[in-house]
């Protein structure tokens, strides 16, 4: 591993547990995906312009966070990175309201951050160029 980012994981360990294991998706991205765009453009000190679970308020006045948020001066992206455990519902179906709040939240976030990208875990497991590309 790139000693820049063990020391990112050194820095951000108070608010984020890499190897905790509902963080695995969040590490992967970060390790085989954001890593990878950062060195394609010669930008891998800016590895500490990452903050991990980002927190932000939402329209109902909830404390959120989102997987990460990258800033550059005044620009911001966040990323968002989600397996569909997180619209099942019981019987494995579409949680109406999980859907609604998730829509509702990334409506939210946008007036925080400049852009979003979402990612999925099949996407960041196996079509990594395409997320790299992205």
């Amino acid at each position: 591993m790139h000693l820049l980012l063990q020391e990112f994981y050194k820095r951000n360990y108070n608010n984020w547990k890499p190897e905790a294991s509902e963080s695995y998706l969040e590490k992967k991205f970060l390790e085989d995906v954001f890593w990878d765009v950062l060195q394609i453009l010669k930008r891998e000190e800016t590895i500490f312009d990452l903050q991990p679970q980002f927190p932000f308020k939402c329209s109902e006045n909830k404390n959120r966070r989102v997987d990460f948020v990258y800033r550059i001066g005044d620009w911001s992206i966040a990323f968002e990175l989600d397996g569909k455990s997180k619209l099942e519902g019981e019987n494995r179906t579409l949680n109406r309201d999980a859907f609604n709040d998730l829509i509702r939240r990334q409506n939210d976030l946008l007036n925080v951050v400049d852009h979003l990208l979402r990612f999925t875990h099949d996407d960041i497991h196996y079509n990594k160029e395409k997320c790299v590309a992205t």
